[in-house]
Formats: structure tokens, sequence, C-alpha cells
């Protein structure tokens, strides 16, 4: 902070300069002050699926998860029902000292996906194509006799998803350690050329 503007160090390593008239006029929201972080996830269950049993399994997911903090407990909450699918939020905290929120509730999803689809819980995307595998009744005009059409084959055994691997961390999501730590050194100490000179934080 010098006498006209405060500088900041994103964490995609750009600076950003702020008038000091904004900062003392606005509300200023810090997210890394207090240690817990809360998260939310979001899921789409089929309609006939149990509300109550994906809750349980969701719930007991985010329980296991070592990342994510017993106290104040997960919550898994009916969001809305949609036009194809039952939303639901599961609500957790992690420590956001050390933890990645993103990497975490990445994390989180995919345990989630695995453990529905391991209990044949439906995942509907939003509806684009009705099948009916049972074949769908009609009545030729003329004869008034009842016929069944015939189930398409693939609609008889659908393909199941491929499984997810049950690590609670990725290659691809890189751990779930909080990305300050991994702020390239360059970047972490790199000098602000608007804030060398006159900066009324360092009492000089």
């Amino acid at each position: 902070m010098n006498t006209r503007s405060t500088v900041l160090l994103t964490i995609d390593g750009n600076h950003v300069q702020i008038p000091n008239a904004t900062i003392f006029k606005s509300t200023i929201m810090n997210y890394t002050a207090a240690p817990a972080r809360w998260v939310t996830a979001e899921v789409g269950i089929g309609y006939d699926a149990s509300i109550s049993d994906a809750q349980r399994l969701i719930a007991e997911v985010l329980r296991g998860h070592d990342a994510i903090l017993n106290e104040p407990p997960p919550m898994v909450l009916v969001d809305a029902l949609g036009a194809a699918t039952v939303n639901l939020k599961a609500h957790f905290w992690i420590d956001g000292r050390t933890l990645s929120p993103h990497r975490v509730r990445s994390s989180a999803l995919r345990l989630i996906k695995r453990v529905l689809v391991e209990h044949d819980v439906s995942m509907p995307d939003e509806a684009r194509e009705v099948i009916f595998p049972q074949g769908v009744p009609f009545v030729c005009v003329g004869e008034m006799k009842s016929k069944v059409a015939p189930a398409p084959a693939s609609a008889a055994a659908p393909n199941r998803p491929m499984a997810e691997p049950n690590t609670e961390a990725t290659s691809a999501e890189g751990g779930l350690g909080n990305e300050i730590s991994e702020l390239p050194h360059d970047i972490a100490n790199a000098t602000i050329p608007e804030a060398a000179s006159g900066n009324l934080l360092s009492g000089q």
C-alpha cells in the first residue's frame, strides 16, 4: 500500500492496483483470514432414485474424506426439483490454510459420482431422449388390437459408466494442497514496481 493505491498479487501472478479511495469506501472480503473454508458441491439424481439413500451415500463419502472437517459436520440438502433431476447440494468445511477448496471439491465430486454409480443411483442429463425399456404399447388403426413395440437392443443392456478410482486425489488434480504454497518462486518473490517506494505498511 502506498499513498495512492494498494497493489495485490493474484494467485495467477497478476498485479492488481486498486485506488485507496476504493479500498476505504468498499467492503473488503478476506477469504483467508479464518482457517475454515465453506465448500459446496452440487449433484443431480434421477426422480426414480431414493433421495434419502443418495443423501446417506454422499454424507458417508464426505465424512470419510481426510481433507473434509468433521466439525462442523457435512450436510447434504435438497436444493431444487429440476426438469430432469432432483438437485442436491453437499456443504462441508475444509482447512483453507493448507487445502485448496477447488481441488477438494473436485475430489469430493469424483468420489460422490463413484459411490452413486456403484449403488445404481441414476444421474440423468436434461432429457433429450426418452427410452422405454419394456417397449411402447400402441394400437393399429383399423385393427383395434393392442401391440407392444419391442425395446431397442441398446436399452436392454445400457452401458455402465467406467468406475472412478477410489483415491482422494488424482494426478490431474495435482494433490489437494493450497495453490498459494505452490506459486513459482519468481512470482511469490516478485518485486511490485508500484509498491517499491513509499509502502505505508512497511513503517518506512
